[in-house]
């Protein structure tokens, strides 16, 4: 639980903004068009009301552009901002991993704290003393000061892979503690090597083999491991 207490009603609708900013441009990376805001409110947890008022006050800043019935769409400044936010917080969960020894599937929790306080000062020291990287702990891109996103340019998720693909695991995009935990106590973690060793093809479940360890994932799990062929 967080011990920092928010009492600046500036500070707070800067977080606010943040948050939206960040939430609307992870959106638009896997939408066609402009984003509902309703999809806005799902992801937030917040109400559809509260989303369209907050949308207004970030289009009267020419952060975005917001059309009632239609969706919102980030403006190149909204875009700035919202990658800026994403910097922040993919390098202080690697932060906390690599130097704090914070477990992957608790990280990100406390990156949503401390996204909103870190200065960019900081946070180009902790890019420097990390020797730039180029993606967090779980394997998500770190936009660069900027606003450069490094790919993983042939990734596919476990589920679209083959029986006998041998695959190294370089990303987990789903952030659920218990899923992480899980994954790590399978020893299906980033950098891993694995083998499919079978696919199920009832319910596409996919088997995977990890030295002489199997495990099985379900094709919800596996539409979350995102990894590179090698063979």
């Amino acid at each position: 639980m967080s011990i920092i207490k928010i009492t600046d009603e500036t500070k707070k609708e800067s977080i606010s903004t943040e948050d939206y900013l960040k939430a609307i441009y992870k959106l638009m990376n896997v939408s066609s068009g402009s984003v509902k805001t309703q999809d806005i409110a799902n992801k937030l947890g917040v109400t559809s009301a509260a989303v369209s008022e907050m949308v207004k006050k970030l289009a009267t800043k020419e952060l975005l552009d917001y059309i009632p019935y239609k969706g919102v769409r980030l403006l190149p400044e909204g875009i700035k901002k919202g990658k800026l936010v994403i910097r922040r917080h993919r390098l202080i969960e690697l932060y906390l991993h690599e130097y704090l020894d914070i477990p992957r599937n608790m990280v990100h929790e406390e990156a949503e704290v401390l996204e909103h306080f870190a200065s960019d000062y900081l946070i180009n020291k902790m890019d420097k003393k990390l020797g730039f990287p180029q993606f967090d702990p779980h394997g998500a891109p770190i936009p660069d000061k900027n606003g450069i996103i490094p790919t993983h340019k042939t990734a596919i998720p476990l589920s679209e892979s083959k029986k006998g693909d041998v695959c190294k695991i370089v990303r987990v995009s789903n952030f659920d503690s218990e899923l992480l935990e899980h994954l790590e106590n399978e020893g299906i973690t980033i950098g891993v090597l694995i083998t499919v060793s079978g696919i199920l093809e009832f319910d596409g479940t996919v088997q995977v083999r990890i030295g002489e360890k199997t495990s099985s994932l379900s094709t919800k799990i596996c539409q979350n491991i995102w990894v590179d062929p090698i063979n």
